[in-house]
């Protein structure tokens, strides 16, 4: 893998580009030329801020009683989520078949947030607005974003650690999910691995 990362130093045998992820400006790949991607514990980094990705245009009238209408026209910037430029990004630059390896903090731990540069809590649900089935099936398609990251079935885990999983486990030493759901941080991670079609 080559690194992409605006403020880390290369360390011994790794390639670091420097690059905002989620700055606004083009990741610095070709379309269609990566074959994997991975981003361990990034995703809940991405500000909530707003990407600026073009122009668009509007025309009103203006139409008052007994005086001749007049036409305005004008532009205004269209925007885009952090989260979504992200993603829409990452699918730019992947080959058709690239699997995209997501790591992050699980939303009801403290691990989401610890680290004082966590921006974001980002649940299983979230994965719904990166399919164009997803967004149709839940009637968001009225968001700026373009890709159709399919989840790879069965990719998905919640995971815990024994010790914080052992209130839950039964005697035949199953873990009763539902229970540990309920909980706060029963679990610390999820992963799931996103496939461009």
């Amino acid at each position: 893998f080559t690194g992409i990362d605006y403020g880390c130093q290369p360390s011994e045998g790794r390639v670091v580009k420097h690059h905002d992820l989620w700055s606004g400006e083009p990741w610095p790949f070709d379309d269609g030329s990566i074959e994997r991607l991975r981003a361990w514990h990034v995703i809940e980094h991405i500000p909530h801020a707003r990407i600026t990705i073009g122009q668009t245009s509007f025309k009103r009238v203006v139409r008052s009683p007994g005086r001749p209408s007049t036409t305005h026209f004008g532009s205004v910037p269209l925007t885009q989520d952090a989260f979504f430029w992200f993603f829409d990004q990452a699918y730019r630059v992947a080959k058709s078949g690239c699997r995209f390896e997501l790591a992050w903090p699980h939303p009801q731990s403290d691990g989401a947030d610890q680290d004082p540069t966590h921006c974001r809590r980002v649940n299983v649900a979230s994965l719904h607005y990166l399919s164009r089935d997803g967004r149709r099936a839940m009637h968001v398609t009225q968001y700026p974003v373009a890709c159709d990251w399919h989840v790879e079935p069965g990719s998905v885990l919640e995971l815990g650690t024994p010790e914080s999983l052992a209130p839950f486990t039964l005697v035949d030493g199953t873990v009763d999910v539902a229970a540990a759901k309920r909980a706060h941080s029963a679990f610390h991670e999820i992963r799931a691995t996103l496939v461009k079609p």
